[in-house]
């Protein structure tokens, strides 16, 4: 099985037509869509909500072989500069609504992701953790270092 990007498909359907290369009158695309939905049973009916960097298997279809525009999604393809660049924004979100003191808007499509991941927790026994005590100015103080840390990486190694 190989880890995709979603991209920009709407449905299932719309996925398997493109990772598979197929077209909507092959009569094998109802079989690919099965076996696509199998393989992540957490997707959503309408894929068009979450973002295009989405993380999906793409099963072994009998008789069906990757289409070529099929976005690896493994971790030494991805973008080490895009991935350091979304930790500097969301970093800077943070710093901008601690300092506004207005809670950032709720994320709906990055919760239904991590829901699967929250829904196993149990299954995996972890020992929970004591609270800690956060203080918010220094919390403040280490991402503003952490933004700036961000923007010389991607000026010195990205442009």
């Amino acid at each position: 099985m190989a880890i995709v990007k979603l991209g920009s498909a709407k449905n299932i359907t719309e996925l398997a037509q493109r990772l598979y290369g197929l077209d909507a009158q092959d009569t094998r695309l109802a079989t690919a869509a099965k076996a696509l939905a199998a393989a992540n049973p957490t997707l959503p009916a309408d894929l068009s909500t979450l973002p295009a960097t989405t993380a999906v298997v793409m099963p072994a279809v009998g008789g069906l072989t990757p289409a070529p525009g099929a976005a690896s999604a493994v971790p030494q393809d991805v973008d080490l500069l895009d991935l350091v660049r979304s930790v500097g924004d969301a970093s800077a979100r943070i710093v901008t609504a601690a300092e506004s003191t207005s809670a950032p808007a709720p994320d709906t499509a990055r919760a239904a992701l991590l829901q699967p991941f929250a829904a196993a927790q149990p299954a995996l026994k972890l020992v929970p953790a004591a609270a800690q005590e956060v203080d918010p100015n220094k919390l403040s103080a280490q991402l503003k270092v952490l933004s700036g840390s961000v923007e010389a990486f991607v000026k010195q190694h990205g442009g």
